[in-house]
C-alpha cells in the first residue's frame, strides 16, 4: 500500500470518529484493531494510541528524522 492509499484511508477514518461517537471510542480503545479492519496493515509489535485534540489541548507530534524511520 502506497503512502497515499494509507493517507486517503486514515482520512477517511478521522472523518468518520467525527460523526460516529461509537466508532471514535473503538479507535481510541483498541486503534490496532480498528484501523486493520479498515483495511490498514500495521506492522507487528508497533504500538498506536490515539489522542484528541480539543479547545484546551493541543497535541504536537514530532516524527522520526529520516535517519530514525525503519521499513515496514
Amino acid at each position: 500500500m502506497n503512502p497515499q492509499e494509507q493517507s486517503d484511508i486514515l482520512n477517511l477514518i478521522i472523518a468518520r470518529s467525527w460523526g460516529d461517537a461509537e466508532f471514535k471510542q473503538k479507535l481510541i480503545d483498541d486503534p490496532i484493531a480498528v484501523l486493520e479492519a479498515e483495511g490498514l496493515p500495521i506492522r507487528a509489535g508497533m504500538q498506536i494510541k490515539v489522542l484528541e485534540n480539543n479547545d484546551h489541548l493541543v497535541h504536537l507530534v514530532l516524527p522520526n528524522s529520516p535517519s530514525q524511520t525503519t521499513e515496514a
